[in-house]
């Protein structure tokens, strides 16, 4: 589990140990931590997150013993409704609403770096996104567009993107969810 813990700006994780003692661990102090996705590769948590702070998109990385930040360059607003998926070379794939452009945003992250940030669709997005990997390693992002009122997918990866309506209602779709 990661959450933020606002009445004391930390931002923490929290797991069940061998003994099934929960166990908590802060991940980065002093920021009001949200939109955070949290998955495991070989066992060692990765976390995708917006911090209220800095509003800057941040990546969460541990190892055996530490956490390392990573926080997405940027001169603009970015890493709210943030999701994300790992794929079989502990390369980070996440998608982000900036803000600012008013863009649905792709990045990779892989060995320490940031990668190039993509476009994806430009809609504003009104709740949560989540990710997915198929079997052919295409990333795939599940959103709503709060104009529309549509809730969408998109496939693909980098500057390709191939976006579906899954739904159109007066009523906006919320908290979607995708599995491959």
């Amino acid at each position: 589990i990661a959450y933020s813990n606002g009445f004391h700006d930390n931002f923490i994780y929290t797991w069940r140990n061998d003994s099934g003692v929960w166990q908590n661990e802060i991940i980065e102090s002093g920021l009001q931590g949200r939109s955070c996705d949290l998955e495991l590769y070989n066992d060692l948590p990765r976390v995708v997150y917006y911090d209220d702070i800095s509003h800057n998109l941040k990546i969460g990385v541990k190892d055996t013993f530490s956490w390392d930040i990573f926080t997405l360059p940027s001169s603009d607003i970015d890493g709210n409704h943030c999701s994300m998926v790992i794929d079989s070379t502990d390369t980070i794939h996440a998608a982000f609403f900036n803000s600012t452009t008013a863009m649905l945003e792709y990045v990779r992250f892989q060995t320490d770096e940031f990668g190039l940030r993509y476009d994806i669709d430009g809609v504003s997005v009104s709740s949560q996104t989540d990710c997915a990997m198929d079997g052919m390693g295409n990333f795939q992002v599940a959103y709503t567009d709060i104009n529309s009122k549509e809730f969408r997918a998109a496939t693909g990866e980098l500057s390709t993107w191939e976006i579906r309506t899954i739904a159109s209602s007066t009523e906006s779709c919320r908290s979607p969810g995708i599995v491959i």
